[in-house]
């Protein structure tokens, strides 16, 4: 019984041991059925295999010969060439520009950058372009194109009177068209701009005589005589004539000379840079001045004929003592006129004298010769103006059957000329 008991006790301590040794279990129908797979089942799996490995290596030396041929000289060439036949001209001439030394790169790179330049000229942007031609002064006519491309700068710059910048556009390109005039033509407008230096004026005398009756030009006076010279502009003609005397005629330039007077004027000139410089002329009209030394003179020859003093006298006219002046007149107009002395220019130490003349005046016909008398008695001379050496007065001029004078000029009488 013992025995039978101990060998009882011991059954389930090995069947707890049985249980503890046995593995877990696996519940996996891929292990199932590879029992069950046959052999042609099996070979199939295994070329399916293989073709996907190759196909996977094939893939794998595609993607790499792809790689391969993008990073060749050839596949960057082609590359290129397709840009440039797309016109993406900057691309392609950076492609182009990473493999210069194959085949005709270094032709098609230049060509790409040409073809921007023109681009950039066709938009006006000069400078732009002429950085672009810059870079391939071999390729056709860029050389060319890019100093056409300063020029253009130079000239927009000149347009905006920015001289210096334009200067410096001309002096790149001094053979090309006229540049080098233009950039003279800068340097001279910088001149101007730094000038302050008034042009001067000679030529002129500071004092201009003329005799009364003369016909004188002013304005052609100063024009034959005038020089003006300036440091930076130069021989200058324009001027100006400035005069506030009636006596000028700012539209002819005409001076009457009937009265003895003097006239100011005043020329200016102006340079470039508008910096004026003056001069003052005085013009002075001189009266007919008969002396001793010359007691016969010519008193006027011009568009009405001529007039000369055949004598002065003072002696009895009619029992009363007179100055007696006789002209010998020419007349070479086309009307007939009378010569006399004028009573209201006629004067002595400043004291208005009467003048007279034979009534009705002995006219002159038209194209004759013929004498004219004026007198000036003594009783018109008062004794209370002192002693006295000349006489001031004027030859007027009248038409017929017009009783006033239409001309006159200015005369001086020394009294020591008496014939």
């Amino acid at each position: 019984k013992q025995g039978t008991d101990e060998v009882l006790e011991k059954i389930p301590l090995e069947e707890t041991k049985a249980v503890e040794n046995v593995p877990e279990e696996v519940d996996s129908s891929e292990e199932a059925n590879e029992g069950n797979e046959s052999e042609p089942a099996k070979t199939a799996k295994k070329l399916k295999g293989i073709v996907i490995a190759l196909v996977a290596i094939v893939a794998v030396l595609a993607v790499v010969t792809i790689f391969a041929y993008k990073n060749s000289d050839t596949g960057k060439y082609n590359n290129a060439v397709k840009l440039l036949n797309e016109q993406d001209y900057k691309a392609a001439a950076a492609a182009f520009g990473e493999i210069l030394d194959y085949e005709d790169s270094q032709v098609l790179h230049d060509k790409c950058i040409y073809e921007q330049g023109i681009i950039a000229m066709d938009t006006s942007d000069y400078a732009g372009a002429s950085i672009l031609f810059e870079t391939i002064p071999e390729y056709e006519d860029s050389q060319d194109l890019n100093s056409q491309c300063i020029y253009e700068q130079g000239a927009e710059a000149m347009h905006n009177s920015n001289y210096e910048d334009a200067k410096n556009f001309f002096d790149q390109i001094p053979e090309y068209q006229d540049a080098s005039a233009l950039s003279g033509q800068c340097e001279h407008f910088i001149a101007i701009a730094n000038d302050d230096t008034a042009p001067t004026i000679t030529g002129l005398d500071s004092q201009i005589d003329i005799q009364s009756g003369t016909e004188f030009n002013l304005r052609d006076y100063i024009g034959e005589h005038i020089k003006i010279k300036d440091d930076i502009s130069g021989e200058i003609t324009d001027y100006s004539i400035f005069c506030e005397n009636d006596a000028f005629d700012r539209g002819t330039g005409i001076i009457d000379t009937q009265d003895t007077q003097v006239i100011d004027v005043t020329i200016s000139a102006k340079d470039e840079a508008g910096n004026s410089g003056n001069t003052q002329v005085q013009v002075c009209v001189n009266p007919i001045h008969v002396t001793a030394d010359n007691p016969n003179p010519v008193i006027y020859d011009g568009e009405y004929g001529t007039v000369t003093l055949k004598s002065m006298k003072h002696d009895d006219n009619m029992g009363i003592m007179a100055y007696t002046f006789v002209f010998e007149y020419s007349n070479t107009s086309d009307q007939d006129i009378a010569v006399y002395l004028k009573g209201s220019k006629t004067s002595i130490n400043d004291y208005m004298i009467s003048c007279y003349a034979p009534y009705p005046h002995a006219y002159v016909a038209s194209g004759k010769t013929g004498r004219n008398e004026a007198y000036i008695y003594d009783e018109d001379i008062p004794t209370d103006i002192g002693d006295y050496t000349e006489i001031v007065t004027a030859l007027g001029f009248e038409y017929r059957d017009v009783d006033s004078t239409f001309y006159y000029i200015s005369c001086v009488f020394d009294t020591d000329a008496l014939s």
